[in-house]
């Protein structure tokens, strides 16, 4: 145990060396917050804030679910949300997830199978990664929103394929030209 312990002790200097080493901070209560995913200020809006507590308690629901929404977590607030996102997005059907994370990893492991291809922008989410690893499918990337480029791996490969974009690359703030890959996957069947 003690070599394990020293072992890891010196991992973490050599991180702290290269100046990689990480540590749990507060931000100041009046500092603008661009290293989350609320972009849109949203957790600090008391509004929106009072609407949740609102709509929490009119459903007579808990502000937490204890559990997976599939095994305990599933209220009918799921339900009436997807119905209206998917009225919202004319589709048959919708289905919310607690986070991106989660959709990532939960589609990217569950829909494409064994046969199927991945063909993802190079420049995706670390979380479309790792839900693809999760798959049985194989993959590639193409080059960062390079439209050739996807088009010769969608021609070079016959099998079912699925093409992963993010509309606002998080890391860069560019957008995808969805409007073109969608085109793509018509003429590929993708």
């Amino acid at each position: 145990m003690q070599k394990l312990i020293q072992n890891l002790q010196g991992r973490l200097e050599r991180i702290a060396q290269n100046g990689n080493l990480r540590s749990l901070k507060l931000l100041p209560p009046a500092a603008v917050d661009f290293l989350s995913n609320d972009y849109l200020g949203y957790i600090s809006n008391s509004t929106l804030q009072e609407q949740i507590k609102s709509t929490i308690n009119k459903h007579s629901a808990s502000s937490g679910s204890g559990g997976s929404r599939l095994l305990s977590g599933n209220t009918t607030l799921y339900h009436t949300l997807e119905k209206k996102l998917a009225a919202f997005f004319q589709s048959e059907t919708a289905l919310v997830f607690n986070s991106g994370y989660a959709a990532n990893s939960g589609l990217l492991s569950a829909i494409p199978e064994r046969n199927d291809l991945i063909i993802y922008d190079e420049r995706c989410h670390a979380s479309i990664k790792d839900g693809m690893r999760l798959s049985l499918a194989s993959k590639t990337s193409f080059r960062h929103n390079d439209i050739d480029h996807l088009a010769d791996k969608l021609e070079k490969n016959k099998q079912q394929k699925f093409i992963v974009v993010e509309s606002i690359y998080s890391m860069d703030g560019d957008a995808c030209p969805l409007s073109e890959i969608v085109e793509l996957a018509k003429l590929y069947d993708a």
